[in-house]
C-alpha cells in the first residue's frame, strides 16, 4: 500500500525481513518462501510423528 511492500503475517512468522521482500524478483522470493515452508512442514511432520509414537506407548 502507498508504494510500500506489505508485510504479511507469514513474513513475520518465518522471520523474513522487509529487505528480502522488496527489491528482489518474485522468483527469488518464491524460492526462498518455498524453502522456508518445506522446512516448517518437515518440523511439523517430525513433531506429529513423535506425538503419535508417544500416544502409542
Amino acid at each position: 500500500m502507498f508504494g510500500r511492500q506489505p508485510r504479511l503475517a507469514l513474513d513475520a512468522f518465518f522471520g523474513l525481513k522487509r529487505q528480502h521482500c522488496s527489491g528482489t524478483s518474485p522468483t527469488y522470493y518464491m524460492q526462498k518462501f518455498e524453502k522456508v515452508l518445506s522446512e516448517a512442514y518437515s518440523k511439523a511432520n517430525d513433531a506429529a510423528l513423535r506425538s503419535s509414537d508417544k500416544v502409542k506407548k
